[in-house]
């Protein structure tokens, strides 16, 4: 096959064959899907559309991962209605095209990534492979997914992956109905490449007109679904505060442990190399940027209690004066974390909740 291969874009890869477009997300180390990777997409898609002799298109990502879904950073209020506006034209362009589309999956498939594997025609996955959809532990929630993994696997083991957050195996995504297939990673490729080959052989024409026929109902509901999802998504989820703590949650490290964190962090393989925006404050205060709610009581129980007095907050601590006491047998903790807080960590010995 004739290639030409195109090195204009800087978060993808674009290779044009006769009949083939391969797109390869290339934002190191997890192909976090930005700005930049959104609007690159949509251009490689107008590209490949105005090519009439290319019938398939694959997707897949570089490196050791496919996608850890979009960035995180770019959900705050200002700029997450303009940020879903540009993925769901991503999501729009795959889910209308008349070419097949194919998926290639290893590593992880997160959160925007997972939904941009979903929507392709046909999906091959590593075994290994990470698959979920997490927006639910920011306090958010995936609108695509939302919209349409329902119809894909069914509405309880959708509402499982949506409500709870909780990773897959690509064996298990395959076993639901996110993947046609899941085989040892070093045999995607040729999985890949046997559909590939498979669909070469048949009329582009005959592939475009029965894919219009098979998803003309499935579009007419898609499109209002994922129009209700973000309508909700920005005048209700947008407007409470958990969405916003998600979304902004920060951690502090002492100057002196900085590198000691990264050394920790690099080793857990995924997260390798992830980028870290670090907030400088010359008067020594943690958190400069951070918003704080000021609730009604410090424990959220429900009770109209007019003896509770939200001034008395007790003693504070300082860190070293908190290790002491909890080296101290007598000493009582009691962590009133809700769970999506205290799954990431909880005090030595506490008393939870559950």
């Amino acid at each position: 096959m004739a290639t030409q291969a195109l090195t204009k874009y800087s978060r993808l890869t674009l290779d044009l064959q006769t009949l083939v477009a391969r797109i390869s997300l290339q934002n190191p180390p997890l192909n976090v899907i930005d700005i930049p990777m959104m609007e690159e997409l949509e251009q490689a898609m107008a590209e490949i559309e105005s090519r009439h002799d290319i019938s398939v298109i694959v997707l897949k990502g570089m490196g050791k991962t496919f996608s850890a879904g979009v960035d995180v950073a770019a959900h705050t209020p200002d700029k997450v209605q303009s940020v879903l506006a540009k993925f769901h034209a991503v999501i729009n362009v795959l889910v209308t095209t008349r070419k097949v589309t194919i998926a290639s999956v290893h590593g992880h498939c997160l959160g925007g990534g997972a939904e941009l594997a979903m929507v392709c025609d046909l999906v091959y996955t590593a075994e290994s492979a990470q698959w979920g959809f997490p927006e639910i532990k920011l306090g958010c929630y995936p609108p695509v997914a939302c919209t349409a993994l329902a119809a894909l696997i069914g509405q309880k083991n959708a509402a499982d992956l949506i409500l709870t957050g909780r990773s897959i195996s690509g064996k298990e995504a395959a076993s639901m109905g996110l993947a046609n297939g899941a085989v040892a990673e070093d045999q995607v490729d040729g999985v890949v490449e046997e559909s590939v080959n498979n669909l070469l052989k048949l009329s582009p024409a005959a592939l475009a007109v029965t894919k219009k026929a098979f998803y003309v109902w499935d579009s007419i509901h898609f499109d209002k679904g994922l129009a209700r999802a973000e309508k909700v998504y920005f005048e209700e989820l947008m407007q409470t505060q958990d969405a916003h703590e998600g979304i902004n949650a920060q951690v502090s490290v002492p100057d002196e442990n900085v590198e000691k964190f990264k050394s920790q962090l690099f080793q857990i393989d995924f997260l390798n190399g992830i980028r870290l925006n670090t907030a400088i404050d010359d008067n020594g205060k943690s958190f400069f940027k951070l918003k704080i709610l000021v609730r009604k009581k410090i424990v959220a129980d429900g009770l109209n209690d007019s003896s509770f007095d939200v001034t008395d907050s007790g003693v504070h601590l300082n860190a070293k004066e908190f290790n002491q006491l909890t080296d101290n047998p007598n000493t009582v903790i009691v962590d009133m974390r809700n769970h999506y807080e205290s799954e990431v960590g909880r005090f030595k010995n506490a008393i939870c909740p559950d």
